[in-house]
């Protein structure tokens, strides 16, 4: 039973019985919201977030992220970059804000979200004035209902309350930030050497025998894979789709009111601070006055709307009484979201119904895309029923007239015994070194909505090579290893030696090197010493010796700090006023985020890992 349901509610019959559904319900009625979608995806203290809502909070933030990518990002590259934690993330912080504001009895009313909105320059005009206009357009940027719109508005202002309770965005101490700049221009003279082990005798073979016995990873065969591919993609599927005359009519008459384009009107909008000035900018419009002359004579701010549909309003109020009038003019005045708004409608456009012979093509794509997800998923579950009975993955393609293809011997990163390079998504690689060769299939799903399915044939499992077959390269890096250790050697025969009481350059000599010292500015490191020891140089302790191998082992770098000083800044008082800005703003975010770390822990956050991987699958 449960089986057909699924089949029926996949296929293009589910039109008409998700309509037979919706008539059941007028008469048993409708099942109390509560009882769908009980469980809770993440959970935040007292509160709880849905699968579907924070899959609302994702669809949101990966349309911002096509909309702003120059090139495609898929559904899974999307999630494996972080944009699924950082969705969940939003929606935990959000809800700690709002828990630590109740608990601390902060409020923020309407008035005061208003008054946020209409000072926030984003949505002022060239003239520093309120264009409501421009909220409707962040509304529809952001994918936000009015409603989300103004809860992101509260939380805000929420934070800035809890911003200002823990002193936040307050500048760094000068104490701090002087400091740091007279860092800028500090100095170190330090002797330096560069040290390197000649004359070392070359390993004979039993010291190379004993070297490759040592380091038996260096020298192993990769682990090799055969595996049978099956991938399941458009084309393989597209030519058994069919879709008939009564199926096309089905979907029409579902979605008849749905066709064609909504009702549009452009008016002007008049916005106003008091009722009573609305009615004296109307009565002044109904005395001649052009509406524009009258709404600006009367201290009410402008903006105009070009086809716009009823839906797209940000302001509900305004929406129904513009698109109530049956005909153009002026309406209102109204108490709306923003203010008090009287409107001029300066045109209509009528609602345009389709009719089914106009709406035929687009309907039949439609339907042929869903018999082909269907269709897809029919053949998905034939590929696993055949795994379940113990058939091989191509003899289960070979029945459903597909392609498998044998893949291999091939490495984890795509190599061949040959050392050629075979090109695999790497999911699909990763999912093959990862499994049994137990004959069970594993399905993956594809950046194209296709799948991919495997079955691992044979493993060569990684093991040494003969050490005459390696011989040359062990001879290689035993020497380098031989280098390391002698030039090591040297840098602590020099530190043994400093410690003793000798001069740096004294055990410098001894160990046959030459010291020269230069001096080392922090705003402009040395281009010739490596970037490790110069960052040493600046903070270790003066009278350390330092040490730096040099490429390939060759050679050894050692220095001693000598003499710290700081040289004059002329920039000095703008660089302290300007730190004390930057390093409060990083202070202030570092608290933010450690008191956040903090409601966290108290709260308890609580992810159902099998709700998000149901909605998301499992790549996250």
């Amino acid at each position: 039973m449960l089986t057909m349901f699924r089949k029926l509610m996949n296929g293009p019959g589910k039109y008409v019985f998700m309509a037979l559904i919706i008539a059941a319900f007028g008469v048993v009625g409708v099942p109390a919201l509560s009882n769908f979608g009980r469980g809770k995806a993440v959970e935040v203290g007292n509160q709880g977030f849905t699968a579907q809502q924070v899959e609302q909070e994702f669809a949101r933030r990966y349309q911002l992220l096509q909309d702003q990518s120059d090139v495609g990002v898929t559904r899974e590259e999307a999630i494996e970059q972080g944009l699924l934690s950082e969705s969940i993330g939003s929606l935990v912080r959000n809800a700690l804000v709002r828990e630590e504001a109740d608990r601390l009895g902060m409020a923020v009313t309407t008035s005061m979200i208003q008054d946020y909105i209409r000072n926030d320059e984003i949505f002022q005009n060239e003239d520093g004035e309120f264009d409501s206009s421009r909220v409707n357009r962040f509304i529809a940027i952001n994918g936000l209902s009015v409603e989300e719109f103004r809860d992101i508005v509260r939380v805000d202002l929420l934070r800035d309350q809890l911003n200002d309770g823990l002193l936040l965005g307050q500048p760094a101490p000068e104490t701090l930030t002087s400091k740091l700049v007279l860092r800028q221009t500090e100095e170190r003279d330090t002797a330096i050497a560069v040290l390197t082990a000649a004359n070392l005798p070359e390993p004979d073979e039993a010291a190379l025998r004993a070297y490759y016995e040592a380091n038996p990873t260096k020298y192993q065969s990769p682990e090799y894979r055969t595996y049978t591919l099956l991938r399941l993609n458009e084309d393989d599927v597209r030519a058994r789709v069919t879709v008939d005359e009564e199926q096309v009519r089905q979907l029409y008459d579902a979605r008849a009111t749905q066709l064609g384009s909504p009702e549009t009107r452009s008016f002007t909008q008049g916005q106003f601070g008091t009722i009573d000035a609305a009615h004296e900018a109307l009565g002044a419009i109904e005395a001649g006055t052009p509406f524009r002359e009258a709404v600006t004579a009367n201290g009410g701010t402008l903006a105009s709307f070009t086809d716009e549909t009823q839906r797209a309003l940000a302001d509900d109020t305004v929406a129904e009484a513009v698109f109530g009038s049956e005909e153009a003019g002026v309406v209102g005045p109204v108490d709306g979201v923003f203010g008090v708004v009287i409107a001029d409608i300066t045109s209509i456009t009528p609602e345009v119904v389709v009719t089914f012979e106009e709406a035929r093509p687009d309907l039949e794509t439609e339907l042929a895309e869903e018999v082909f997800n269907s269709e897809i998923d029919a053949v998905y579950d034939e590929i696993q029923e055949a795994g379940d009975t113990g058939a091989s993955l191509a003899a289960a393609a070979l029945d459903l007239d597909l392609n498998a293809e044998t893949i291999g011997p091939i490495t984890s990163n795509g190599m061949t015994p040959s050392g050629q390079t075979v090109e695999i998504e790497s999911a699909v690689q990763r999912t093959a070194f990862n499994m049994q060769q137990d004959g069970f299939f594993e399905d993956i799903q594809l950046g194209d909505g296709g799948y991919a399915f495997i079955q691992i044939d044979d493993i060569t499992e990684a093991k040494l090579k003969p050490f005459e077959e390696v011989a040359a390269q062990v001879a290689l890096d035993a020497a380098a290893a031989n280098r390391t250790k002698a030039l090591n050697e040297l840098v602590d025969d020099v530190r043994q030696a400093v410690a003793g009481g000798k001069s740096f350059e004294e055990a410098v000599t001894e160990v046959g090197g030459v010291a020269a010292t230069r001096t080392i500015s922090i705003a402009a490191p040395p281009p010739d010493l490596p970037s490790a020891l110069v960052e040493d140089i600046f903070f270790r302790a003066s009278g350390d010796v330092l040490s730096s191998l040099g490429g390939g082992n060759s050679s050894v770098t050692i220095a001693q700090v000598q003499a710290v000083r700081y040289g004059p800044n002329v920039q000095a008082a703008n660089m302290i006023a300007r730190y004390e800005v930057q390093f409060g703003q990083e202070l202030s975010r570092d608290l933010y985020d450690a008191y956040m770390r903090t409601l966290e822990a108290d709260a308890g956050v609580k992810t159902n890992q099998a709700l998000l991987d149901q909605r998301f699958g499992a790549t996250q």
